[in-house]
């Protein structure tokens, strides 16, 4: 009966061991739980400034090329301004400014083409313009 009682006492013993490796293991698995899920949480705030840095990228390229084409415009309008400018000039002075700037901008007054895009409509067929049909003689 003693030796009944020493296997009863050791297996009491081992049931109890097995029992605290088994809390032990369970607060392992929940602290890997715990950093599984802040894990998850770190990668998902990741994932959502790498979303604003692209959609802040892309806005900035869309503004750039904006600008680029606006930038295109003004030079297209800066070298209509100029030509009409030399043509006024023409027709103020009746052809006789002979000046070497005079020339030099009558050779350089070729207008620049503005895209299509942004291509001013063709005046009316008789002219009139934005001065309701009036015309000037030179």
């Amino acid at each position: 009966m003693v030796r009944s009682r020493e296997l009863a006492v050791s297996a009491n013993e081992e049931f109890s061991q097995v029992k605290d490796d088994a809390q032990r293991i369970e607060k392992l698995v929940g602290g890997i739980a715990g950093a599984c899920s802040e894990q998850a949480t770190a990668l998902e705030q990741v994932s959502r400034a790498l979303a604003e840095i692209e959609q802040g990228v892309q806005s900035g390229a869309a503004t750039a090329e904006e600008a680029a084409g606006a930038a295109q415009e003004m030079r297209a309008q800066a070298s209509r301004v100029h030509h009409e400018m030399v043509l006024l000039r023409r027709v103020v002075l009746g052809g006789q400014d002979t000046s070497p700037a005079a020339a030099a901008e009558a050779a350089a007054a070729e207008p620049v083409q503005a895209p299509a895009a942004v291509r001013p409509s063709a005046p009316s067929p008789r002219g009139a313009g934005a001065r309701g049909g009036k015309h000037f003689v030179g």
